[in-house]
């Protein structure tokens, strides 16, 4: 059992992790231009086509698949998740740098693109908070706390296995 009162109270908590204003803003920009890049292939794809990626929407009627193209939604879609994913494991590690006074360095944001496990951390958890959302909506919330840290995980231990770290994940909520 530890003692989280005395990490709390310890005067390194205390102290800004940047300093300056400009600091932030800088930080907040690297952070939105990331959650743009992220969506960018949904949008681009919407925009070009002129169709939504899966789901058309037409108000008194039953939702219904859109157009011929499920093969080119369904690519487009893994190529938002991969994009996405991997961006969440860059934006985990460049928060990590911060707070370890490493500095802001925008590239981190996007040196996750060499490997597929942020992917297949998205897909898992998507499927089981997706389960847990479906058994009622507490277990849903409950998981996704539960493996909330993965992509942490993954971006200090980038030889770690998928499922290690949601374990690891799982460990460190519980």
């Amino acid at each position: 059992w530890r003692d989280w009162s005395s990490d709390v109270c310890s005067s390194d908590l205390t102290m800004p992790v940047l300093e300056g204003f400009t600091t932030y803003l800088q930080v907040f920009f690297c952070l939105l231009i990331a959650s743009f890049i992220a969506g960018a292939p949904s949008s681009i794809y919407e925009a070009v086509s002129g169709n939504p990626l899966f789901l058309e929407l037409n108000y008194g009627e039953p939702l219904a698949f859109s157009s011929d193209s499920i093969l080119i939604s369904s690519i487009v879609l893994l190529l938002v998740f991969y994009l996405s994913a991997s961006i969440q494991v860059g934006i985990s590690l460049f928060c990590l740098d911060i707070y370890n006074g490493k500095g802001i360095n925008f590239s981190t944001l996007f040196g996750s693109f060499n490997t597929l496990k942020p992917l297949a951390i998205t897909i898992l958890l998507t499927l089981i908070i997706g389960v847990g959302f479906i058994l009622l909506i507490i277990p849903g919330i409950i998981l996704g706390l539960m493996y909330s840290q993965a992509y942490y995980i993954l971006a200090e231990e980038p030889n770690i296995g998928v499922l290690e770290a949601l374990k690891k994940s799982e460990k460190m909520s519980n």
